[in-house]
């Protein structure tokens, strides 16, 4: 089982780079307006380059979209997007909105995000890495696996770029593989504490 049951996950923590955007919407769109679990995604984009993502991803999905300010309170069946040229983290019950270094020569980038998720939430947490080139996110994934949370990655035949994903797969133990269509159904379960058949 991926998760044993009666445990409710319920912060979902995103990462992706190129492709990711695309992967993000096919898993997004899937949800009802009543996904009772927070979501947080970390998306590699231009710091320059004017940004419209939380306005296009919002007419896509149903849930709310927004990018944070810094200590607004978390809440569930909400959907964070960090803030162009910002790490995204949690803290407590609230995000934190910084311009701390880059890391893996991102900002926002998705290990600060995951790794926050682990040590606020431990294993009420999940953590997905979509496409993407690059590193970013294993190290996040690794922690939210060794705080009990759950580490799932797209399937890289299906991802646009597979690299993000398969160092993951290769460098933590991910409870699973999945398409995105799997990964939108194993969300809804996760969210309401029921096992999911490996």
């Amino acid at each position: 089982m991926i998760n044993g049951a009666g445990i409710v996950r319920d912060l979902f923590v995103f990462g992706g780079s190129a492709g990711g955007y695309q992967a993000l919407i096919e898993v997004l769109r899937r949800l009802p307006d009543s996904f009772p679990g927070t979501i947080g995604v970390v998306l590699h984009r231009s710091p320059v380059h004017v940004s419209h993502m939380a306005k296009l991803l919002g007419r896509q999905v149903a849930l709310p979209v927004s990018e944070p300010v810094d200590e607004e309170e978390i809440k569930p069946s909400h959907i964070y997007l960090a803030p162009q040229d910002f790490h995204m983290t949690v803290e407590d019950d609230h995000w934190r909105i910084d311009r701390g270094p880059k890391r893996h020569l991102m900002r926002p980038a998705v290990d600060p995000l995951l790794m926050s998720a682990a040590k606020a939430r431990g294993d009420r947490v999940v953590g997905i890495l979509l496409s993407g080139g690059g590193g970013d996110g294993v190290n996040g994934l690794i922690a939210i696996s060794d705080a009990g949370g759950i580490s799932l990655v797209q399937q890289p035949d299906q991802a646009h770029v597979k690299s993000m994903p398969v160092n993951a797969i290769l460098n933590d133990n991910v409870k699973a593989v999945l398409r995105l269509e799997e990964i939108a159904a194993v969300l809804q379960l996760l969210a309401n504490g029921c096992s999911v058949p490996e």
